[in-house]
């Protein structure tokens, strides 16, 4: 009922798309899921959460298959299945979609040139071997999202205030390896930045833009800092930390925007 009561709102984001519906209406429409999804996750019996759980999964990849992807809530999907300790395989999925996006680049080439510049230590990123995300990518029980809707995501749960986001973003920071995963995979767009700001080319990642990399960026900075808190018990800006935050600030988005202007008057 619950899954039938989410399409039907879910197929009036599409009639009001095709006609032109104003966009208050299409938040209703996320408010109505996203608090019948929140009901989904008081569900104790394990079959009852097998049967949603299986339904949830489908329409997933029915959108991410079919179009559509953009216009549902995914996180109101994705933080019923934190409530119910599916967590690690929610962060594994996201992780692996993100990471997608990057993967093409010779990280290890790259990383040796940039490493001086970069304000992330890149050893817990060379730890991780391919076979780490292939392993992921076969156990994951959480289908596989694009990565750009991935990062959309994780930027959403770090900064939403909606019960959703707070409650992934709790799930979040209280895992290690969730957090670790995440920002390993956010992390690989530094490098990207470092390459753009350098005037190299990004082989092979067409998707990978300047909204999206300062997107991953900004993910990467409010992860730390919720994890610096969660830790602490409050926010102690560590030297690593400020370290982040001076660069985001004084060399990433300024050097993005200039090589971005830069383009724009040569064309």
């Amino acid at each position: 009922t619950i899954i039938n009561l989410c399409t039907h709102f879910e197929t009036l984001l599409d009639a009001n798309q095709n006609c032109g519906v104003k966009k208050g209406q299409d938040s209703d429409c996320h408010q109505i899921c996203a608090s019948l999804l929140r009901c989904a996750s008081h569900i104790t019996s394990t079959l009852d959460r097998q049967e949603v759980y299986s339904q949830l999964a489908k329409r997933i990849k029915s959108f991410v298959a079919h179009g559509g992807i953009e216009r549902v809530n995914i996180l109101s999907y994705l933080a019923v299945f934190c409530a119910w300790d599916m967590q690690d395989a929610v962060f594994s999925s996201l992780s692996k979609s993100i990471s997608s996006i990057f993967d093409d680049e010779k990280d290890d080439e790259i990383a040796k040139n940039i490493e001086s510049s970069s304000p992330v230590n890149s050893q817990q990123r060379r730890k991780r071997k391919k076979s780490d995300m292939d392993a992921i990518e076969e156990n994951s029980i959480i289908p596989s999202l694009p990565g750009k809707l991935a990062i959309h995501i994780v930027g959403q749960m770090l900064s939403g205030r909606d019960p959703s986001s707070v409650l992934m973003r709790d799930s979040l920071v209280a895992s290690e390896e969730a957090s670790s995963q995440i920002s390993c995979a956010l992390e690989k767009a530094f490098i990207c930045v470092e390459m753009t700001i350098n005037g190299m080319v990004i082989p092979n990642i067409p998707a990978c833009n300047n909204e999206l990399l300062l997107s991953a960026i900004e993910c990467f900075g409010r992860l730390a800092v919720h994890r610096e808190a969660y830790n602490c018990g409050s926010l102690n800006t560590n030297q690593q930390l400020v370290t982040l935050l001076e660069w985001i600030s004084n060399r990433a988005i300024p050097g993005v925007l200039i090589r971005a202007n830069n383009r724009t008057s040569c064309s």
